[in-house]
């Protein structure tokens, strides 16, 4: 009966000590040794109650209360030693990493993607045949300050070595009615897939052909300015409008530049869940510039956009899927008349497992000056992800023109990311 007292009284204690050492641990460094002391303590009055003689007659719970009294009273004060010193404030050290924390603060993490690829055209000769690193992009982002960040995105193109600004710019976070703006060279948000750099969207051959021949095998990317805002609904959706105007320096659609003329843009999107596993995104875009170089006559370039994203909580590493569609709509004024085109594309993609997806993408196109002249493409695309940092991918195309011979080709396609690296667009 006195040790199973004895025992409870040391849980008891040892608890409370614990807990009262974990509170005091960062000005208590040596809490740890003042708690192995009381350990000792406890077991140096354990030896004590064993050897405890018991004559006969003697009431062992009278023996047993007066041992239970000492002992709380040697490891209370014990106790209320250790609260005094643990309790006491200890004047603090400067971290000698502080310093070095806040020049880290003025580095911007950089980062590098390569792209290799490989094609292969089998009914005619391509000079673009055979192995290509097509180009390796470096990256620097870093936050300015709390009301702004900058990014700049720098491709070295083989085999020239050109060196290559494709974006770079600033971004304004904190303006006055929740206001965000955008100033630099950026990829401008016309449509959902022109904001992915070539070499990270899910294609081999990078871009769908409608995207290539309305803006050209980069995209569009303008110099300019933009301002986003979230629009207040009573229907709770996520609501974000975007405008911007530019240079107009795109040479597919527009007159790349020839003129001062601005290009103006405006993009709508939406956002919302349909279950805890699906959810859709859709967006309206238009924009507006004059195409020729005496600035009389204008391009109007409509599109929309759609996402649906499926992807099971319980599962979500190992299945997902995802349909993307846009379409394009131009009207192109010239003193022959005006010219109507309009192109799409379509893309499926099925999570297998954990690092093996499954696409398909179709395409049709006609081009900004042309609505004679269509292409019209089929996709299979098979793609291997052994990890964030790397993508393999292996395309096979079949692409149909009006205006040309038919061909087949595949793409090989080795993407590797080295470094800091942002998020995948959502």
């Amino acid at each position: 009966m006195v040790r199973k007292n004895i025992l409870t009284i040391h849980v008891i204690f040892l608890t409370m000590l614990t807990v009262n050492l974990a509170f005091g641990q960062e000005q208590k460094p040596n809490a740890e040794e003042e708690l192995h002391q009381l350990k000792q303590r406890v077991a140096e009055l354990e030896k004590q109650l064993a050897h405890l003689q018991t004559p006969a007659g003697t009431d062992t719970s009278q023996l047993a209360k007066t041992a239970e009294q000492q002992l709380e009273q040697e490891l209370a004060k014990e106790l209320a030693t250790t609260q005094t010193t643990s309790t006491t404030p200890t004047p603090t050290t400067p971290q000698t990493g502080a310093r070095g924390g806040i020049l880290q603060n003025l580095n911007p993490n950089i980062g590098v993607i390569g792209n290799f690829i490989g094609s292969k055209v089998f009914e005619r000769e391509e000079a673009e045949d055979g192995f290509t690193f097509d180009e390796a992009e470096f990256s620097f982002q870093m936050v300015i300050d709390p009301y702004a960040k900058a990014d700049v995105f720098v491709a070295v193109v083989p085999p020239e070595e050109a060196i290559e600004l494709e974006e770079g710019y600033i971004t304004l976070l904190a303006l006055p009615a929740s206001l965000q703006a955008r100033l630099g060279l950026f990829r401008s948000p016309f449509g959902k897939l022109n904001l992915t750099h070539p070499p990270e969207t899910a294609f081999a051959d990078q871009i769908p052909r409608v995207l290539n021949n309305f803006f050209g095998e980069e995209g569009l990317a303008e110099t300019g300015v933009m301002v986003s805002s979230l629009i207040p609904n009573p229907w709770q959706l996520f609501l974000e409008l975007s405008l911007g105007v530019f240079d107009g320096d795109n040479e597919e659609s527009f007159n790349g530049g020839a003129t001062s003329d601005l290009l103006y843009l405006g993009h709508l999107k939406s956002f919302f869940d349909l279950s805890e596993h699906s959810n859709i995104e859709f967006g309206l875009s238009g924009m507006s510039a004059k195409n020729d170089s005496l600035g009389d006559f204008r391009t109007n370039v409509f599109g929309a956009d759609f996402i649906y994203r499926w992807k099971p909580p319980r599962l979500n590493r190992y299945k997902s899927f995802t349909l993307q569609s846009e379409v394009l709509y131009s009207q192109r004024n010239e003193a022959a008349g005006d010219i109507t085109s309009w192109g799409m594309f379509a893309f499926a993609q099925y999570q297998l497992s954990k690092r093996f997806f499954l696409g398909g993408r179709f395409d049709y196109s006609e081009f900004p000056t042309s609505s004679v002249d269509r292409e019209i493409a089929y996709s299979a695309i098979l793609t291997f992800w052994p990890s964030e940092f790397q993508t393999i991918r292996l395309q096979y195309r079949h692409l149909n023109r009006n205006f040309a011979d038919d061909d087949n080709a595949v793409f090989l396609q080795w993407v590797f990311i080295t470094g800091a690296h942002g998020a995948h667009p959502f």
